[in-house]
């Protein structure tokens, strides 16, 4: 519930700097986000059983 909650809050402020700065603004910070996703993404350790 918490994350539905913050997504929503996001979204609602990438909504309000799209009225402000423009649709190409918000393009570039998607584009950020989905680069900052990408850099915190958890990296998956295999561990062999003998």
């Amino acid at each position: 519930m918490g994350a539905n909650s913050i997504g929503a809050l996001i979204g609602a402020l990438l909504q309000s700097v799209t009225f402000i700065l423009g649709i190409k603004a918000l393009l570039l910070i998607v584009a950020g986000f989905y680069l900052l996703s990408m850099l915190t993404k958890p990296k998956f350790i295999v561990i062999k059983s003998q």
